[in-house]
């Protein structure tokens, strides 16, 4: 179904042919309300002429625009492309030929209402037959309404994809002088329908889970690639790293021997040991050795 069959306003006015039965029915209590004042023949053509004659003079003159909803229509200048080119469609003779043809089951109809009237003329709430004439024109009114609307809506959607792509869009300015547009004019009312496809969205990338290794000394340190030529003025980073790790085995190891090289003190454990220790350094003092008595002798 190409995008302008697929319009929500011309199917919204199409539902329409659902409200005429109710609209007949009316028309049928209002014609069995009372007794006749004038032939039959005589009310059919009142009836005709109140009734449908003035919806197929309106569709073939100045027709109702689809494009509107209850008390709302659609401004002129929010109209797409495709909606003016169906406002052109509704000047077409086919529109014209289908509203032609649709008057004459309607007057078919008021013709079979006459004919059944007898059946309502007991249920019907209308006091009498004049009062009944004005309810029966004004139903017959809305009913032709809600027939030839939906004719006109169908006489677009019969056009053939290549000829409602030839057609020319209706001028904006020139839409408010030649249809009918009963509302107040509004921006919008129903949502647009593209005729392009939506687009369908990739399937997410499946998220891993695992976690992320941690990032080593080695792998923080940038790797100069053979392009980048190495500054001279700066040390290598390899030899610097050697220098870093030789300095930092070299100072434990030199406390170390210093430790090592610093005599032990001996501290007297008793005093008993310390007063032995200082008499055996007082006779060592005093006792004089062989070579010096040697020397007194020979003196």
């Amino acid at each position: 179904m190409t995008s302008f069959r697929s319009d929500p306003y011309l199917w919204l006015h199409l539902s329409g042919l659902a409200a005429v039965p109710l609209w007949l029915f009316v028309a049928w209590l209002g014609i069995a309300a009372g007794y006749p004042i004038a032939p039959t023949l005589l009310e059919m053509i009142l009836l005709v002429s109140v009734g449908i004659v003035p919806i197929l003079v309106m569709q073939w003159k100045r027709p109702f625009s689809p494009f509107g909803l209850l008390l709302l229509s659609l401004q002129p200048s929010q109209l797409s492309l495709e909606q003016r080119k169906m406002l052109q469609r509704l000047q077409s003779n086919r529109t014209h030929i289908l509203t032609g043809l649709g008057v004459i089951p309607m007057i078919w109809v008021i013709g079979q209402l006459y004919a059944l009237a007898p059946l309502a003329q007991s249920a019907t709430p209308i006091p009498n037959h004049v009062l009944g004439l004005g309810v029966a024109a004004i139903a017959l009114l809305a009913a032709n309404l809600f027939w030839q609307v939906p004719l006109s809506v169908v006489g677009v959607l019969l056009t053939r994809p290549s000829q409602f792509d030839a057609t020319e869009p209706y001028p904006v300015a020139a839409i408010s002088a030649a249809f009918t547009s009963p509302g107040f004019p509004v921006q919008k009312i129903l949502p647009v329908v593209s005729s392009a496809s939506p687009a369908v969205a990739p399937p997410p990338a499946p998220v891993s889970t695992a976690p992320e290794p941690e990032e080593s000394e080695t792998d923080a340190i940038a790797i100069p690639t053979p392009d980048d030529s190495p500054d001279p003025s700066e040390p290598p980073l390899a030899s610097v790293k050697t220098a870093v790790e030789a300095s930092a085995s070299v100072e434990p190891a030199a406390a170390v021997a210093e430790t090592a090289e610093l005599p032990a003190e001996a501290e007297p454990t008793t005093a008993e040991e310390a007063s032995v220790t200082d008499a055996e350094s007082a006779t060592a003092a005093t006792t004089p050795t062989a070579d010096e008595s040697a020397t007194d002798e020979m003196t």
